[in-house]
């Protein structure tokens, strides 16, 4: 039985190692980073590759540091061996339904038609299937037992904050970015703690319309897209200076070449220290940062702060990621 399950599993498995299903109660989610050869993402990746091709791992029914075997998604017995057979019937119930375009195309509504029928707890127990899939724990204690269980495979942990602002979201942005910063923060200290494997980081995601509105990310972008290549190296340098000065500008911030109306310019210098924080606390904890690719309409923007910050922390080490939507390749 469990056998039949994992074949009919595995293929939806195939992935990079660093693809993970953890998330938390408190809006974390699990992505895959793709990355692009000749980027340097992807030699980041081929160092770590080379890294974790015998992992180890510090886990209490291993011992310390006991090497174990390579992942391998096409090896359906190894993926899946530590999945118990309700685990796997839950993720077989939970692929067939997500197949089936009417409830994908209706699952909002249909949410909000259970919610006001049912009542929120008996609702939580319709979609206990569903969120028990993607949620590595309701607590910390709970994710590390996941993460331990992962590790096992060699995998190991990223998470992934919900936490972001689209266009015309102005109104108390700076609460908003305040509670992301300290969520951020708190979630960087978290990934340190539980990265089941010794080896390797872990990753924890952000996203810079998290701290910094795309309001003034949009503006950013067309700003930048205007700049020649050598006034682009110009603004980079600039706003890695900043980094390196704990993310503080001058009374009058200035970025070179890049025209900003004196708001946008504002709000961007005051989103550095919050950057500089995130970025300092992941070399000092440890912990890789992948900067989430967002929208299209400010990757520009994202590609270019992505660069600043990762030649005012990747210094010792790879400390920070950009990264690209896969669909768009």
């Amino acid at each position: 039985m469990v056998s039949w399950l994992s074949r009919n599993l595995g293929y939806i498995s195939k992935s990079p190692i660093f693809r993970r299903q953890w998330t938390s109660k408190q809006n974390v989610e699990v992505r895959c980073i793709h990355r692009g050869p000749g980027s340097h993402i992807h030699q980041q990746q081929q160092v770590l590759q080379q890294n974790i091709e015998e992992p180890t791992v510090d886990h209490p029914s291993l011992g310390p540091k006991q090497e174990i075997p390579r992942l391998n998604f096409g090896n359906h017995a190894l993926a899946f061996r530590h999945k118990t057979t309700h685990e796997l019937l839950r993720g077989l119930i939970v692929l067939q339904t997500c197949s089936i375009d009417a409830i994908v195309n209706r699952s909002y509504q249909m949410l909000k038609l259970g919610e006001r029928l049912l009542g929120g707890r008996l609702l939580g127990v319709v979609t206990a299937p569903f969120y028990n899939q993607f949620v590595g724990g309701d607590t910390e204690q709970q994710m590390a037992a996941t993460t331990n269980s992962m590790a096992e495979l060699g995998i190991g942990l990223m998470i992934c904050p919900m936490v972001e602002s689209d266009a015309g979201e102005g109104e108390l942005l700076h609460e908003l970015f305040a509670k992301n910063l300290r969520k951020t923060l708190a979630l960087v200290s978290i990934v340190s703690r539980n990265n089941g494997l010794s080896n390797v980081p872990g990753i924890c995601q952000t996203k810079i319309t998290a701290h910094l509105s795309a309001d003034v990310m949009m503006h950013l972008h067309e700003a930048y897209e205007k700049l020649s290549f050598d006034e682009r190296v110009q603004v980079v340098d600039s706003v890695a200076a900043a980094f390196v000065n704990k993310g503080i500008t001058d009374c009058v911030p200035n970025f070179g070449p890049l025209q900003l109306d004196p708001n946008d310019t504002q709000e961007f210098a005051e989103s550095l220290p919050r950057l500089y924080k995130i970025g300092r606390a992941c070399v000092e904890e440890n912990v890789v940062l992948a900067v989430d690719a967002e929208y299209t309409y400010v990757k520009t923007a994202i590609n270019f702060i992505s660069l600043a910050m990762m030649k005012a922390f990747n210094t010792d080490r790879t400390v920070v990621w950009n990264t690209y939507q896969g669909y768009l390749k």
